[in-house]
């Protein structure tokens, strides 16, 4: 089966917080700079870009509850963790 290879990233937004659009921008840039990167490293053959490049999604989680909620043994890792 032949794989698509297209990357989707998502902005995740906490329900106490707004859509920031210098961090899509942000976002946007870092995606564009990894995939010109790949394609560098192997000459040409790189992923493609969903379009939209950086989708939104809202958490129906605050901002607190990421890191107030334990989630392996890590805590710096529990922000990451508890995406949803």
């Amino acid at each position: 089966m032949d794989q698509d290879k297209t990357v989707r990233v998502v902005y995740l937004v906490s329900k106490d917080r707004e859509v920031r659009d210098d961090y899509q921008r942000a976002i946007e840039a870092a995606i564009r700079e990894l995939q010109g990167w790949y394609s560098r490293q192997l000459k040409g053959p790189t992923f493609k870009l969903h379009d939209p490049i950086v989708e939104v999604a809202h958490s129906s989680q605050s901002a607190d509850w990421f890191y107030s909620h334990p989630n392996g043994g890590n805590r710096d890792d529990w922000r990451y963790n508890n995406r949803s």
